[in-house]
């Protein structure tokens, strides 16, 4: 050993956890399904790996750095949650959860009856009422309805006052 060599090594760790989002897809009639689908966005190379109470899934995020998959729910309504886990080369971890809604058929039917009788029932309503101001407006008074009116409550005077007389 007559010479000595110098060498360097550098060490840099890791401590960033990998990206991690998740969203549903969700459409008008999801909400009844026990399958949901759940995409989001993951780091590329990581391992990934999706749940519920009664389903799960795993895979390494591919190189768009993008997932979906489907993911299925207890049948009981009531709301869920689906959680995720990823993890990196370097063992650092991040994780996501979303609240996903489950109603029985019934449920969805009657919600959705509800809006109608709030919308549909006030907006008939107000039409009708002002198809007949706008009739008043444009005929005048009815005469005949006028003069019934006034029979009626003239005769209802008379009877009234013929039973305080007896």
């Amino acid at each position: 050993m007559d010479h000595f060599d110098n060498y360097t090594l550098s060490i840099v760790r890791d401590t960033i956890p990998p990206s991690l989002t998740m969203e549903e897809r969700s459409n008008r009639t999801s909400t009844l399904e026990i399958q949901r689908v759940v995409y989001g966005t993951c780091e590329r190379g990581a391992f990934v790996m999706v749940w519920s109470d009664s389903d799960s899934s795993d895979f390494i995020c591919d190189s768009s750095g993008l997932f979906e998959v489907v993911i299925g729910i207890p049948e009981a309504p009531g709301i869920h949650m689906i959680s995720a886990l990823t993890s990196d080369g370097a063992n650092n971890e991040n994780s996501a959860s979303i609240e996903v809604l489950e109603q029985e058929w019934i449920d969805w039917a009657l919600a959705g009856i509800l809006l109608v009788l709030l919308i549909v029932v006030p907006a008939m309503a107000i039409r009708n009422r002002r198809s007949r101001a706008d009739k008043a407006l444009r005929h005048g008074p009815d005469i005949d309805e006028i003069m019934s009116e006034v029979e009626s409550a003239s005769a209802d005077d008379t009877a009234s006052k013929d039973d305080s007389i007896e």
